[in-house]
């Protein structure tokens, strides 16, 4: 009779260690993706950064091309047109 106990309290340990394992396991991967989204700020500074840097390059650039509007008697002609 007690042999029956023992033996289905084995298997519940054994069951107790396998969720525990996979516990281990799981708790690894969040560690993995806790680290994963401390980078993303990070990353998001970088490209604010650059988009920055790129507003700042078309503002030059649309500047420039009204400079060119707004210049008397502007013309081009095909001479001057290289793609």
């Amino acid at each position: 009779m007690f042999g029956g106990y023992m033996w289905k309290s084995a298997e519940i340990l054994c069951r107790v260690c396998d969720i525990n394992e996979e516990i281990g396991e799981i708790l690894v991967e969040v560690g993995e993706i806790n680290e994963e989204i401390g980078e993303i700020p990070s990353r998001v500074r970088e490209i604010i950064t650059e988009n920055s840097e790129i507003l700042c390059r078309l503002r030059e650039n649309n500047a420039e091309t009204r400079k060119i509007q707004y210049q008397p008697n502007f013309f081009v002609d095909e001479n001057h047109l290289k793609v």
